[in-house]
């Protein structure tokens, strides 16, 4: 969030960023396979969005 906001995008997030929300989320479409697989409750929260 920190980066993308330093970037000059303007992105709505009602948490502020803490991750509390899910108003804001990115979708990576190359290099997939170098993040970390979805915890639990990452993916809790990706079934309701």
């Amino acid at each position: 969030m920190e980066i993308i906001k330093a970037s000059g995008y303007d992105i709505l997030a009602t948490c502020g960023g803490k991750g509390l929300c899910a108003t804001c989320h990115v979708q990576v479409v190359q290099v997939l396979n170098l993040l970390p697989l979805p915890n639990p409750n990452e993916m809790q929260t990706l079934d309701i969005l």
